[in-house]
């Protein structure tokens, strides 16, 4: 009964906040990666995930971060009894619904966007290439970002573009490929093996 409750009113506070759709998205795509045990109600996993995992808070008190007053208030008081994961930096200005992160220790976030159902995991570096204002990368959809990627300067991660764990990636990927290594080459396109630096189709 008080899971229902605290579920409930978290959503209700996503709403007011104007932001349910991605934060109920970001709960689906978590039921994927991570399902809450089966003696947990699909309605409560939000209260579930949010109890007991910093980086979902993280991601709740990203959303909910431009709701009005109240929703503030209430933010700043659920923030002193349930912290944010103190080393997972998020500042990017749009984030698409279904955002999961894995052991989000030492990873940093700035990006110009990010796309619907993506995946970071921990010590991840997405940010800029220069001095320059816009030098920073926009990650497309159904993207998967594994340990220690370094993600930076004005580029594009495309659609369902996996980043293996470890790589440096300053040029576009194409969509549906995976890169892996330092410097980034390109192993895999649109499901057959290649080996192509990347840049290659720019």
């Amino acid at each position: 009964m008080l899971d229902t409750l605290h579920s409930k009113f978290l959503i209700r506070v996503a709403k007011a906040a104007r932001v349910s759709r991605d934060v109920i998205k970001d709960i689906d795509y978590w039921k994927e990666r991570y399902a809450p045990p089966d003696e947990i109600k699909s309605a409560d996993a939000i209260w579930w995930y949010f109890r007991r995992i910093p980086e979902f808070r993280s991601i709740y008190y990203y959303r909910t971060r431009k709701g009005g007053a109240r929703v503030q208030l209430i933010v700043r008081v659920l923030r002193i009894m349930y912290p944010s994961l103190v080393h997972l930096y998020i500042h990017t200005s749009k984030i698409g619904g279904g955002l999961f992160i894995q052991h989000g220790h030492s990873t940093q976030i700035v990006a110009k966007s990010i796309g619907e159902r993506c995946q970071i995991n921990q010590n991840v570096t997405i940010g800029y290439g220069s001095i320059e204002p816009d030098s920073n990368p926009t990650i497309g959809n159904n993207v998967r970002i594994h340990t220690g990627a370094i993600i930076f300067g004005n580029i594009v991660i495309g659609d369902g573009a996996w980043i293996g764990a470890g790589s440096v990636v300053n040029r576009n990927v194409p969509e549906n490929s995976v890169v892996v290594g330092n410097p980034g080459r390109i192993v895999r396109l649109n499901g057959r093996k290649v080996d192509l630096p990347l840049g290659h189709y720019e």
